[in-house]
């Protein structure tokens, strides 16, 4: 979904705020472009589009007002199931995609063929002609594909450790460039585009414990719940912060992970604990609000006591569980599922999914062009240093890595945690685990990205190139 001016007049309300184009022909830079814009004087219409084709559209609101989507998916047997309604700002661009049963290679191939020739097509002509989905709406949607094929890998890792077999359901999110309303008494005055946010809004699994026992798999659950948390902030960062920005994602793993080393305290809440500490917190009320009404629904859920700052973010991250089926909403203030990025570019992507004319005559595409045809050619050198690595290093680390695994199984037996009986005990040694996990796990890939990768099994590997 995407927003186009109203009319002539408001096409030429917001083309007043560009920049003037250089007398020497040089191209505009990105940092020369407005930060807000004028929102009391745009009226824009909303759009949906499906593959570039317009599917509908409707009425004219003025920049920045809020509107209301409610993402529903269609059950054969148990008709639509909606997800919680989201509330889209007018003059925000906003990727959705599907994921039903995983990411095909194919997709995804064809994903960065495309993302390639737009880079390349700029690059060498700024004023070459291009769709708004070319130019913005391909790069978010390479962010969801990059997240769905992460998942469906972390999940089939996860899996065999847990003991479980999991199958993907038909999922869906969104990864949008996120328009801030600046008020004034109360009335929309201006509007910026400080970054990007990802937004699942639907992850789905069917799972089963090889030995049916129904902890196991609330407990895997819950684990590929806080490693695909971290996960929203990731992706965004290695997609469009790598090497040359200081933008620093979030999610609500990530969240409280920053809180802990901040020394800010954690809550675990539920029906019993929150009523004497949810007051205490300085967070948002609409957040007190919903944890409220979740653990009077028999629900848990863990937060900082107090707003953090992450970069150019300021809110809170926290995580609500059901302890009986193991599913979480994981949640940064704001309502998103999902993580957010801060990045330099989001007002240009805003700028040319509204009117790209004006821009592509600014030159200043280039950059942007530049900008990711870098980010596209790190991810692959990358890829080509690890495959320095030989045989013997693979071998060497994952037997190292599962002694220190078997190591800690030890240890947890010999202590004595009382795992799969206290939910909230579960989660923390998962949060723990998680940690030490992704370390191994990084190592492990650095280690074995050759060796996995000629034979088709590291598919994460290929996926960070999208």
């Amino acid at each position: 979904m995407s927003f186009i001016p109203a009319t002539q007049a408001d096409l030429a309300v917001l083309n007043s705020q560009l920049p003037q184009p250089h007398a020497d022909g040089t191209p505009i830079k990105a940092a020369e472009l407005p930060k807000n814009l004028p929102a009391y004087l745009i009226r824009v219409i909303p759009e949906l589009r499906v593959d570039g084709e317009l599917i509908a559209s409707g009425s004219a609101v003025t920049m920045g007002s809020e509107i209301v989507q409610v993402p529903a998916l269609f059950d054969p047997t148990r008709g639509w199931l909606p997800s919680a309604a989201n509330h889209p700002i007018a003059g925000e661009y906003i990727a959705t995609s599907l994921n039903l049963q995983g990411f095909p290679e194919s997709a995804l191939a064809a994903l960065r063929a495309k993302l390639s020739s737009t880079s390349a097509k700029l690059a060498a002509n700024p004023l070459q002609r291009v769709s708004k989905e070319e130019f913005t709406g391909d790069s978010l949607h390479s962010a969801l594909a990059t997240y769905f094929a992460d998942a469906d890998f972390r999940a089939s890792v996860l899996a065999r450790m847990f003991g479980v077999v999991t199958f993907f359901q038909p999922s869906f999110g969104n990864f949008l460039v996120t328009a801030s309303p600046i008020f004034s008494f109360g009335i929309v005055r201006a509007v910026s585009f400080p970054g990007l946010i990802i937004d699942i809004d639907r992850l789905s699994f069917q799972t089963v414990a090889r030995d049916s026992n129904s902890r196991i798999a609330v407990a895997f659950l819950q684990s590929i719940g806080q490693s695909l948390s971290e996960s929203e902030a990731a992706i965004p960062e290695q997609l469009f912060n790598r090497v040359r920005h200081d933008g620093h994602g979030v999610s609500a793993m990530r969240a409280v992970a920053t809180a802990l080393q901040q020394g800010n305290r954690i809550y675990s809440l539920d029906a019993g604990t929150a009523p004497n500490n949810l007051s205490t917190l300085a967070i948002d009320p609409a957040v007190k609000q919903e944890i409220g009404n979740a653990v009077a629904a028999g629900q848990f859920a863990f937060t900082p006591q107090s707003n953090l700052t992450i970069g150019g973010w300021t809110g809170i991250g926290y995580v609500i569980v059901d302890p009986e089926t193991g599913a979480g909403a994981y949640k940064i203030s704001g309502g998103f599922n999902g993580g957010g990025l801060d990045y330099v570019f989001a007002n240009l992507m805003a700028l040319a999914a509204m009117s790209l004319d004006a821009v592509l005559s600014l030159m200043v595409a280039s950059a942007f062009a530049q900008e990711f045809a870098q980010d596209l050619g790190s991810t692959s050198s990358q890829t080509k240093a690890q495959n320095d690595n030989t045989l013997f290093d693979c071998i060497a680390t994952i037997i190292a890595s599962l002694a220190i695994i078997v190591a800690i199984a030890y240890l947890v037996v010999y202590i004595g945690v009382p795992l799969l009986v206290n939910p909230i005990i579960d989660f923390a040694f998962l949060l723990s685990m998680l940690a030490i996990l992704y370390i191994l796990g990084s190592l492990v890939a650095s280690a074995c990205v050759n060796t996995f990768a000629s034979a088709g099994g590291l598919r994460a590997i290929r996926y960070s190139n999208v």
